[in-house]
Protein backbone atom coordinates (compact mmCIF):
# COMPACT_ATOMS: atom_id res chain seq x y z
CA UNK A 1 0.00 0.00 0.00
CA UNK A 2 2.82 2.36 0.93
CA UNK A 3 4.63 1.47 -2.29
CA UNK A 4 1.49 2.24 -4.31
CA UNK A 5 1.13 5.67 -2.71
CA UNK A 6 4.82 6.39 -3.31
CA UNK A 7 4.53 5.38 -6.98
CA UNK A 8 1.43 7.53 -7.42
CA UNK A 9 3.21 10.53 -5.90
CA UNK A 10 6.21 10.08 -8.20
CA UNK A 11 3.93 9.79 -11.24
CA UNK A 12 2.05 12.95 -10.23
CA UNK A 13 5.29 14.91 -9.86
CA UNK A 14 6.53 13.66 -13.23
CA UNK A 15 3.33 14.64 -15.04
CA UNK A 16 3.19 18.01 -13.30
CA UNK A 17 6.78 18.89 -14.15
CA UNK A 18 6.23 18.01 -17.81
CA UNK A 19 2.96 19.92 -17.98
CA UNK A 20 4.54 23.17 -16.81
CA UNK A 21 7.92 22.92 -18.58
CA UNK A 22 8.37 25.10 -21.66
CA UNK A 23 9.08 23.32 -24.93
CA UNK A 24 12.42 23.96 -26.59
CA UNK A 25 13.11 25.94 -29.72
CA UNK A 26 14.05 22.73 -31.56
CA UNK A 27 10.76 21.07 -30.57
CA UNK A 28 8.86 24.11 -31.79
CA UNK A 29 10.73 24.22 -35.10
CA UNK A 30 10.22 20.50 -35.79
CA UNK A 31 6.52 20.59 -34.91
CA UNK A 32 3.74 20.29 -37.47
CA UNK A 33 0.15 21.33 -36.84
CA UNK A 34 -2.97 23.06 -38.12
CA UNK A 35 -4.90 25.23 -35.66
CA UNK A 36 -8.21 27.06 -36.08
CA UNK A 37 -9.21 29.78 -33.62
CA UNK A 38 -12.51 31.63 -33.96
CA UNK A 39 -14.40 34.19 -31.92
CA UNK A 40 -17.52 36.28 -32.39
CA UNK A 41 -16.99 39.65 -34.02
CA UNK A 42 -18.18 42.63 -31.98
CA UNK A 43 -18.82 44.73 -35.09
CA UNK A 44 -21.66 42.41 -36.14
CA UNK A 45 -22.84 41.93 -32.53
CA UNK A 46 -21.72 38.31 -32.59
CA UNK A 47 -23.52 37.36 -35.81
CA UNK A 48 -20.24 36.77 -37.67
CA UNK A 49 -16.97 35.23 -36.60
CA UNK A 50 -13.36 36.27 -36.97
CA UNK A 51 -11.34 33.21 -37.95
CA UNK A 52 -7.62 32.58 -37.70
CA UNK A 53 -5.91 29.50 -39.09
CA UNK A 54 -2.23 28.76 -38.48
CA UNK A 55 -0.69 25.86 -40.38
CA UNK A 56 2.88 24.82 -39.66
CA UNK A 57 4.99 22.19 -41.37
CA UNK A 58 8.46 22.37 -39.84
CA UNK A 59 9.97 25.62 -41.20
CA UNK A 60 6.93 26.74 -43.19
CA UNK A 61 4.17 28.70 -41.46
CA UNK A 62 0.94 29.79 -43.16
CA UNK A 63 -1.29 32.35 -41.45
CA UNK A 64 -4.83 32.71 -42.85
CA UNK A 65 -7.28 35.29 -41.52
CA UNK A 66 -10.93 35.96 -42.24
CA UNK A 67 -12.96 38.86 -40.89
CA UNK A 68 -16.60 39.63 -41.69
CA UNK A 69 -16.64 36.75 -44.23
CA UNK A 70 -15.30 38.87 -47.10
CA UNK A 71 -12.04 40.30 -45.68
CA UNK A 72 -9.47 37.56 -46.21
CA UNK A 73 -5.70 37.59 -45.95
CA UNK A 74 -3.01 34.94 -46.10
CA UNK A 75 0.74 35.00 -45.55
CA UNK A 76 3.28 32.22 -46.03
CA UNK A 77 6.66 32.38 -44.28
CA UNK A 78 9.58 29.95 -44.39
CA UNK A 79 11.64 30.77 -41.30
CA UNK A 80 14.60 28.69 -42.56
CA UNK A 81 14.95 30.44 -45.92
CA UNK A 82 17.06 33.42 -46.93
CA UNK A 83 16.52 36.26 -47.62
CA UNK A 84 13.91 37.29 -45.05
CA UNK A 85 10.62 37.61 -46.93
CA UNK A 86 6.85 37.06 -46.85
CA UNK A 87 4.68 35.50 -49.54
CA UNK A 88 1.34 37.29 -49.39
CA UNK A 89 -1.98 36.44 -51.05
CA UNK A 90 -4.47 33.61 -51.52
CA UNK A 91 -4.38 33.14 -55.30
CA UNK A 92 -1.65 35.33 -56.74
CA UNK A 93 1.50 35.41 -54.64
CA UNK A 94 3.27 38.69 -53.91
CA UNK A 95 6.79 38.38 -52.51
CA UNK A 96 7.56 41.01 -49.88
CA UNK A 97 11.30 41.11 -49.31
CA UNK A 98 12.82 42.74 -46.25
CA UNK A 99 15.30 45.52 -46.85
CA UNK A 100 16.71 46.96 -43.63
CA UNK A 101 14.84 47.44 -40.37
CA UNK A 102 11.26 48.68 -40.09
CA UNK A 103 9.96 51.25 -40.73
CA UNK A 104 11.50 51.33 -44.17
CA UNK A 105 10.50 53.64 -47.00
CA UNK A 106 12.08 51.33 -49.58
CA UNK A 107 9.93 48.33 -48.63
CA UNK A 108 6.84 49.66 -46.78
CA UNK A 109 4.75 46.66 -47.86
CA UNK A 110 6.94 44.25 -45.88
CA UNK A 111 6.74 46.32 -42.70
CA UNK A 112 2.97 46.71 -43.04
CA UNK A 113 2.57 42.94 -43.47
CA UNK A 114 4.82 42.29 -40.46
CA UNK A 115 2.68 44.53 -38.24
CA UNK A 116 -0.54 42.98 -39.58
CA UNK A 117 0.63 39.40 -38.94
CA UNK A 118 1.79 40.29 -35.43
CA UNK A 119 -1.47 42.03 -34.50
CA UNK A 120 -3.67 39.26 -35.91
CA UNK A 121 -1.82 36.48 -34.07
CA UNK A 122 -1.87 38.48 -30.84
CA UNK A 123 -5.49 39.68 -30.98
CA UNK A 124 -7.18 36.67 -32.61
CA UNK A 125 -4.79 33.87 -31.66
CA UNK A 126 -2.93 34.25 -28.38
CA UNK A 127 -5.89 35.89 -26.64
CA UNK A 128 -8.49 33.31 -27.68
CA UNK A 129 -6.55 30.03 -28.10
CA UNK A 130 -7.21 27.46 -25.38
CA UNK A 131 -4.60 25.94 -23.10
CA UNK A 132 -1.24 27.01 -21.73
CA UNK A 133 1.41 28.56 -23.93
CA UNK A 134 4.08 26.40 -22.25
CA UNK A 135 2.49 23.21 -23.60
CA UNK A 136 3.06 22.51 -27.29
CA UNK A 137 0.16 20.05 -27.36
CA UNK A 138 -2.39 22.84 -26.67
CA UNK A 139 -3.78 25.31 -29.19
CA UNK A 140 -2.26 28.17 -27.23
CA UNK A 141 1.15 26.49 -27.19
CA UNK A 142 1.07 25.91 -30.94
CA UNK A 143 0.04 29.49 -31.70
CA UNK A 144 2.75 30.73 -29.33
CA UNK A 145 5.34 28.52 -31.05
CA UNK A 146 4.48 29.97 -34.48
CA UNK A 147 4.38 33.50 -33.04
CA UNK A 148 7.88 33.15 -31.59
CA UNK A 149 9.39 31.78 -34.80
CA UNK A 150 7.76 34.47 -36.93
CA UNK A 151 9.00 37.17 -34.56
CA UNK A 152 12.55 35.87 -34.61
CA UNK A 153 12.61 35.58 -38.40
CA UNK A 154 10.66 38.62 -39.59
CA UNK A 155 11.55 41.08 -36.84
CA UNK A 156 14.86 39.68 -35.59
CA UNK A 157 16.38 38.64 -38.96
CA UNK A 158 17.10 35.16 -37.64
CA UNK A 159 17.37 32.30 -40.13
CA UNK A 160 16.47 29.07 -38.33
CA UNK A 161 17.86 25.61 -39.04
CA UNK A 162 16.28 22.29 -38.11
CA UNK A 163 19.74 20.72 -38.01
CA UNK A 164 21.18 23.05 -35.40
CA UNK A 165 21.32 21.57 -31.92
CA UNK A 166 19.42 23.97 -29.69
CA UNK A 167 17.94 23.40 -26.25
CA UNK A 168 16.95 27.03 -25.86
CA UNK A 169 13.59 27.53 -24.18
CA UNK A 170 10.85 29.48 -25.95
CA UNK A 171 9.95 31.52 -22.85
CA UNK A 172 11.47 34.77 -24.08
CA UNK A 173 8.89 37.04 -25.74
CA UNK A 174 9.13 37.66 -29.46
CA UNK A 175 11.02 40.85 -30.31
CA UNK A 176 8.68 43.78 -30.76
CA UNK A 177 9.89 46.97 -32.38
CA UNK A 178 7.15 49.61 -32.67
CA UNK A 179 6.87 50.78 -36.23
CA UNK A 180 6.76 54.52 -35.71
CA UNK A 181 6.70 56.67 -38.83
CA UNK A 182 9.98 58.20 -39.86
CA UNK A 183 9.94 61.98 -39.87
CA UNK A 184 11.36 63.46 -43.02
CA UNK A 185 14.29 65.79 -42.48
CA UNK A 186 13.63 69.46 -43.28
CA UNK A 187 14.73 70.53 -46.71
CA UNK A 188 17.87 72.62 -46.84
CA UNK A 189 18.48 75.11 -49.59
CA UNK A 190 21.67 74.35 -51.46
CA UNK A 191 24.58 76.65 -50.69
CA UNK A 192 25.17 79.05 -53.51
CA UNK A 193 28.76 79.20 -54.69
CA UNK A 194 30.56 82.44 -54.04
CA UNK A 195 30.90 84.73 -57.02
CA UNK A 196 34.00 86.68 -57.91
CA UNK A 197 31.96 89.31 -59.72
CA UNK A 198 30.62 92.34 -57.90
CA UNK A 199 26.88 92.89 -58.13
CA UNK A 200 25.30 96.14 -59.19
CA UNK A 201 24.53 97.19 -55.60
CA UNK A 202 28.09 96.61 -54.47
CA UNK A 203 27.51 93.35 -52.53
CA UNK A 204 29.06 89.96 -53.22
Amino acid sequence: MLLLKFSTAILFLFVSSNAFSMFTEKECLDAGFSINVAHKDKITFGMAQTKLKVMKDKCEIIVSHQKLKFIKNQWKVDVCREPVHIKAGFTGVEVLKKSGSCPNKKEPEFCEALVKIREIIQDDGLIFAKGEKENLSTDHGKIYCAYQLLGGYLDGNRIYSRYAKSTKSMTAPAPVHPLTPVESSPSVDPVQPASDKQTEDGTF
